[in-house]
């Protein structure tokens, strides 16, 4: 059975893109490889850029989308407005920009995705 995530990016005027994931979403899995491998802007909108996915990896070049490696049709980004950030997902993780730092929830309030999380 698939434990599923959203894996997004906030943007600095508050608006959030999110892609969805389909495999292994608890912090212990997609938690601990956005904390580990995924630590900048610029590799968070590469992996956004890949649109949904099924599974995540270590790299770019082994993370299994949906478009790129399957040939499906890409999905459309979800956009959640400024303060309107919905978690659709069991698991939801938010890089924030301007922060510099991955956040997550299980719940109803994004918070700091530390390393205690994911081990």
């Amino acid at each position: 059975m698939a434990t599923r995530s959203n894996i997004g990016i906030r943007e600095t005027d508050g608006t959030v893109k999110t892609i969805y994931s389909h495999w292994d979403g608890y912090p212990q899995h997609v938690g601990r490889i956005l904390l580990a491998h995924y630590r900048d802007e610029e590799s968070v909108r590469a992996l956004i850029d890949l649109g949904d996915i099924s599974e995540l990896h270590e790299t770019l070049d082994t993370v299994v989308a949906y478009h790129r490696d399957r040939g499906e049709e890409k999905a459309t980004l979800i956009v959640h407005e400024p303060g309107k950030f919905q978690r659709f997902e069991a698991y939801a993780y938010v890089f924030c920009v301007a922060k510099d730092y991955w956040y997550w929830c299980d719940e109803d309030e994004l918070k700091p995705l530390t390393q205690e999380d994911v081990t």
